[in-house]
């Protein structure tokens, strides 16, 4: 929303100049009541033009949309809130088993190199993962929420390193399928004004039915998902396109596009027990969640 206001306070702001040229210009002595009704249109203009700039919609989009509800049956939950994502840790897989945060145009300005220093997580309180667990296991530390998608701060890219955004992925998952449907969300991003982004591991089985590696025994997803919805705000009509967009990929390498992997959300939620963009008009979650990459204008 920020950007919104932005915008209407400098489209606003161009009048400026030219009032303070009309009050000021050299000519012959004007009346009082001129001079004061120049000044007064002066200062109302920018207050009076931004309280009309809000988008009616934006009320649709609440701040933390993308946080989901976890699976009501499980106990093992601790959520760890960063400065760029927010994650959901479960001590019994050893791994988030959702991260959520938001891009924006001006988070894809990148301003952080990638530092690929992982450290444990000491905020977790059972303790998370460490890079112990993953030497010599033949898996990636895989990004949950990608180091690309952190670069706009040294702050965010540090904490994209820590153990409790790691899960273990396949090198030919990671390096390939996984890598290209990163870089398709953040060309989504580039085309949007907000994108609530949702990813993690498939754990739709107890921990003990996983492969596991290291001492803290880290479950290996057999499967992986990201849940996608994004607003693109029309200011001039006071309207909203948002589509909806999921995927659930296999942990292994693969050539198929990505389209192959295209579902809908609701499958997602029916698969994880995790309740996605709750927060919602019933409505549009309704629709939204139903269909394959849906899309619905609002206002």
């Amino acid at each position: 929303m920020k950007r919104f206001f932005e915008c209407s306070v400098t489209s606003c702001a161009c009048s400026a100049p030219w009032a303070s040229v009309c009050v000021m210009r050299p000519i012959r002595r004007a009346p009082r009541f001129v001079v004061l009704a120049l000044i007064s249109l002066f200062l109302c203009v920018l207050p009076v033009a931004t309280a009309g700039a809000e988008n009616p919609v934006f009320r649709y989009f609440p701040d933390g949309l993308e946080i989901p509800q976890c699976p009501a049956s499980s106990s093992d939950h601790e959520r760890r809130v960063f400065t760029g994502f927010t994650l959901c840790y479960r001590e019994g897989y050893e791994q988030a088993e959702w991260v959520a945060y938001t891009i924006t145009p001006e988070k894809l300005i990148k301003a952080a190199k990638r530092t690929d220093k992982f450290l444990p997580d000491p905020e977790i309180t059972t303790g998370s993962a460490t890079l112990e667990d993953y030497k010599g296991s033949g898996y990636d530390r895989g990004h949950l929420a990608p180091a690309a998608d952190m670069a706009y701060s040294v702050e965010t890219m540090k904490e994209s390193f820590f153990m409790s955004n790691m899960s273990p992925q396949e090198p030919a998952f990671n390096r390939g399928i996984w890598n290209t449907l990163e870089n398709s969300v953040r060309s989504v991003a580039g085309n949007c004004d907000c994108l609530y982004v949702v990813t993690g591991p498939v754990l739709e089985k107890p921990a003990s039915s996983y492969a596991a590696i290291g001492k803290s025994r880290v479950s290996v997803p057999e499967y992986y998902y990201k849940v996608m919805i994004a607003v693109s705000y029309d200011d001039a009509v006071g309207a909203a396109t948002v589509s909806s967009y999921a995927y659930i990929l296999p942990n292994k390498g693969s050539d198929a596009r990505l389209k192959t992997f295209l579902c809908s959300i609701d499958s997602v939620e029916k698969r994880t027990g995790i309740d996605f963009f709750s927060q919602l008009d019933d409505r549009l979650e309704d629709i939204l969640e139903a269909g394959i990459n849906t899309s619905v204008g609002i206002r």
